[in-house]
């Protein structure tokens, strides 16, 4: 009784998933900045992936600490870009960056950086093996750990790529006008700069690499460049973004079109147990109906008949999968109604003080919802309160009766209600994973290599997977994310919050500080090449500051000004330093000590 149609909700999430891992493992208010705009010109055509970096430390400390992309990248899903990422990306700074992912030659993807200003490079043992020029352009050959690459500096920006040849393009563009990727632009402006990072998506040539990367695509039904935030911290992954719907009434994300996102209200319906839930809701089933007759008219499908008036009574529809069963839930707006126009037979079977009805038309919900379900057949239903269950076996329906009326559902637990804060409180379509099973269900398709590296990832400690996507005006807005469970912990004992990879050892012990703004603990350190971190309690780095020598004596925090902000005072050998929430020095500070400080 499983779906089986490409254009299933399934399917789509099963190709949006490697997605997700894609983009976590090349990474691993509302207002573009200028910065950023005025870098884009230097993007190379036809980049399938551009990300922006908004807070280099921040991105880079969030990529680190993460525990499940740690195990991603160990697992090298996508071979030498991780290299190539290493070899010319530095997260360092303050100056945004932009990173691209651009297609040279068949299925051979390169990497290119663009910031402002020129690199600095630390590794002082890393200079340039050799020099070119190209149309004027002067530049430098650089080899890290077998990784060639090429830096150029064009109007005070720095340009560093795997590609010679990337290299070459961006300078004859320039020197032809500039690039002039408008829809590129335009995703830009609407991105939210004060997140770590965005994700730019070519759809086009995104979904080329994503098939040949995995052997799915993705991202068929969207236009152009598909705009995502993202946020990252040691319990969770999230990616949110914004894309316009494609005007072909083939794809299927014209299936919502002039519908509303309706409030999840099925979670009190669904077991626990559960291996993945695939949920969609509409204001107005005449609606959804003229959406599905147009998709039937370009694909040449001749619709089943259905009671209309069944379906006009309800707001939502889960397929609920539990182990090899798939049982549909529904939620009613009128159970007098719905129970009326459910096309049931006089075979009535009692459990448990519930009603289990025999049906006339296991094709109902294939018939009513092609091409969303497909292959679904349902020979029996059952109500509890304002919920229809339907489903092919009498078993598996009594089964799953048991789980909601002894409320072993989603909505009695703790762990996904804080889990759904993340998300939006309506939505056109959700696909909720359910550990430990989902996984499974999310290899199935993809090619062999793929397959066997998803499947030595362990989400032991990751117990729900979830896509949302509300469909508004022609504007897909789009959720996905992955969650950690929460650490149990006792009265009187001690539990682990965060663990922060730096990027050296400790030359002095962790120290609390406040954070005036809302009185919350931070964490001050210095490692042994005298980098100065400030960390958030929940272990992300908020800045780093490289400092002329080690930190003599305690970190004090003291209010210069007297208005209640704090700042951070502390001698290294010969310097009294005084910085402000942000890392910054106070003026007049730093002052040059008369002699130099050999003890605290």
């Amino acid at each position: 009784m499983q779906p089986t149609d490409t254009t299933s909700m399934l399917t789509f999430v099963k190709r949006l998933t490697p997605l997700a891992l894609t983009l976590f493992l090349v990474a691993c208010g509302k207002d573009a900045s200028t910065a950023s705009q005025d870098l884009y010109g230097f993007v190379p055509d036809h980049s399938a992936v551009v990300i922006q970096v908004n807070d280099p430390v921040a991105f880079d400390s969030e990529l680190k600490n993460n525990p499940l992309l740690a195990e991603l990248r160990e697992l090298e899903v996508l071979g030498d870009l991780h290299s190539k990422w290493n070899s010319i990306v530095q997260l360092e700074g303050t100056n945004e960056q932009l990173i691209s992912i651009t297609e040279v030659g068949q299925e051979t993807y390169e990497l290119t950086s663009i910031s402002r200003g020129i690199r600095n490079r630390k590794d002082t043992t890393n200079v340039a093996q050799e020099t070119f020029n190209y149309e004027n352009v002067k530049g430098e050959i650089y080899s890290t750990n077998g990784i060639t690459s090429f830096q150029i500096a064009i109007d005070s920006v720095c340009i560093s790529s795997t590609s010679k040849l990337l290299v070459e393009n961006i300078i004859r563009s320039r020197n032809n006008g500039g690039l002039t990727n408008k829809e590129l632009k335009k995703a830009l402006q609407v991105a939210d700069s004060k997140k770590s990072a965005n994700i730019y998506i070519n759809t086009e040539l995104f979904s080329n690499w994503l098939a040949g990367l995995t052997g799915q695509s993705v991202f068929e039904a969207y236009n152009d460049w598909f705009s995502m935030d993202v946020a990252i911290d040691q319990e969770k992954i999230l990616l949110s973004g914004i894309s316009k719907a494609s005007d072909s009434i083939q794809h299927r994300a014209t299936l919502f079109e002039r519908l509303q996102p309706q409030t999840l209200e099925l979670t009190k319906a669904i077991p626990i147990s559960a291996s993945s839930v695939q949920r969609f809701g509409y204001d107005d089933y005449q609606t959804l109906l003229q959406n599905l007759k147009s998709h039937d008219n370009a694909a040449g499908h001749t619709r089943g008949n259905t009671s209309n008036a069944l379906f006009e009574s309800i707001s939502e529809i889960a397929l609920v999968t539990l182990g090899a069963e798939t049982v549909v839930a529904v939620h009613s707006v009128n159970q007098e109604n719905t129970l009326t126009e459910l096309p049931r037979t006089s075979a009535i079977v009692s459990f448990r003080d519930r009603e289990i009805y025999e049906l006339d038309a296991p094709t109902l919900f294939t018939d009513a919802f092609y091409p969303i379900f497909q292959g679904i057949e349902v020979n029996y239903a059952a109500q509890v309160d304002d919920n229809f269950f339907f489903s092919s076996s009498l078993e598996a329906l009594k089964a799953y009766l048991v789980n909601v009326l002894n409320e072993n559902t989603l909505d009695q637990q703790d762990t996904f209600k804080d889990f759904l804060q993340h998300f939006g409180s309506t939505s056109t379509t959700t696909w909720l994973g359910i550990n430990p099973n989902f996984k499974e269900i999310l290899i199935e398709e993809g090619n062999a290599s793929f397959q066997q590296k998803l499947k030595k990832i362990s989400l032991k400690n990751y117990p729900f997977l979830a896509f949302q996507l509300a469909q508004d005006d022609g504007f897909a807005h789009v959720s996905l994310g992955i969650a950690k469970t929460a650490p149990a912990s006792n009265r009187g004992t001690v539990t682990q919050q965060a663990s922060v990879a730096l990027g050296a050892n400790l030359a002095m012990q962790p120290q609390w500080v406040v954070n005036h703004r809302n009185r919350q603990k931070e964490i001050v350190v210095q490692d042994l090449e005298n980098q100065l971190y400030l960390i958030s309690n929940k272990g992300k780095v908020l800045w780093k500051k490289q400092l002329n020598g080690t930190i003599f004596g305690p970190i004090q925090q003291v209010d210069l000004y007297k208005n209640g902000r704090l700042q951070l005072a502390f001698v290294t050998d010969n310097k009294l330093h005084v910085l402000d929430r942000n890392g910054k020095e106070v003026a007049p500070f730093p002052i040059k000590l008369d002699r130099t400080i050999t003890q605290p």
